[in-house]
């Protein structure tokens, strides 16, 4: 079950990662890397929105979407903080990238021999379906599927 979680990840995140890399046409933060994926950014940030702590919003239909609209507000102040240079941003990513997810990692974030990272752990106990729906799915108005995640991406 392990092989084929990393299996259907790798699969899906060449999809969405080719899909992505046509449309990128400024250069990458990092051209030493590639570009991550898409599906692993979404997961990356559900885990990270999963983390807080925060009323509700009375008018989002789940917590999911409650805690995805206080992000996009957060987004809204960041956009205002002053610019980084280039150099200054990519210090702060991490000096590896996992081969199987594209994600950014320190060098103890990553099994050097596998080549894979925590990201791809969290993964292997997802349901990749539920990822890929993530991918395909647009949320219609105030409405969700109990038990399935719709975000518009």
């Amino acid at each position: 079950p392990m092989l084929q979680q990393r299996d259907g990840l790798e699969s899906l995140g060449s999809q969405v990662g080719a899909a992505t890399h046509r449309t990128i046409l400024a250069p990458l933060t990092n051209p030493d890397f590639q570009v991550t994926t898409e599906v692993i950014k979404v997961i990356s940030l559900l885990d990270l929105t999963s983390k807080w702590n925060l009323q509700l919003n009375r008018t989002s239909c789940c917590p999911l979407h409650s805690h995805l609209q206080d992000c996009d507000g957060l987004v809204k102040k960041l956009r205002r903080i002053p610019c980084q240079s280039n150099q200054e941003f990519i210090a702060r990513m991490g000096d590896h990238q996992c081969r199987h997810c594209g994600m950014v990692v320190t060098e103890r974030e990553i099994d050097v021999e596998e080549g894979h990272c925590h990201w791809c752990e969290k993964v292997q106990h997802m349901d990749l379906r539920d990822v890929q729906q993530i991918s395909s799915r647009k949320k219609i108005g105030n409405s969700c599927v109990p038990g399935k995640v719709a975000v518009a991406l």
